[in-house]
């Protein structure tokens, strides 16, 4: 559930879709694969919404990776990279949560990669899930969810406990 800065809510409900509310209309929007011309977007199964400084709406899906919602062009669309991997992970990835920070990048929590940086500015996508599985000397791993606390991330992990990640110095440290 979001409440964006014009006091709109966000819903998302497992296998019906993306409910839109305008409080100060009265009015619902259902965006789904049924009633919307959406390219191939379901909205089937939404783990998290956030907004950014911008204005844009983005949303976390569980089987159709991240997608941008432009309130300006009323558009939905998916992020596209030249580099095929990263075209794999951002669009059919099992993103689990999003968090902004103040310089507007998004940091993905996400299934097996772990922890994404989209930078929006630049349009570029950073795996930083490696460097951390190799840290904590696992294969792979999933972040569930992320809180920013300051310069850290704290990542709620499956399987490798609790992860900080501190944003200044790349420094990873392990709770488990």
């Amino acid at each position: 559930v979001l409440l964006d800065s014009k006091d709109n809510i966000w819903l998302g409900a497992k296998g019906r879709g993306l409910n839109y509310i305008n409080q100060a209309n009265k009015t619902c929007k259902l965006f789904n694969a049924q009633n919307n011309n959406l390219a191939g977007i379901s909205f089937d199964l939404i783990m998290d919404i956030k907004e950014d400084i911008n204005g844009n709406i983005w949303i976390a899906s569980f089987n159709e990776g991240l997608i941008k919602y432009n309130p300006k062009t009323e558009v939905f669309s998916q992020l596209h990279f030249s580099d095929n991997e990263k075209n794999k992970i951002i669009q059919h990835g099992k993103i689990m949560d999003i968090v902004l920070d103040k310089s507007n990048n998004l940091w993905l929590g996400i299934t097996d990669y772990g922890l994404l940086k989209y930078e929006q500015k630049s349009n570029t996508l950073k795996l930083h899930g490696k460097e951390i599985a190799k840290e904590l000397q696992v294969k792979k791993f999933t972040v569930k969810s992320i809180e920013q606390i300051d310069n850290t991330l704290w990542l709620g992990t499956i399987y490798s406990g609790l992860i900080s990640y501190n944003l200044t110095t790349a420094q990873i440290k392990s709770y488990l």
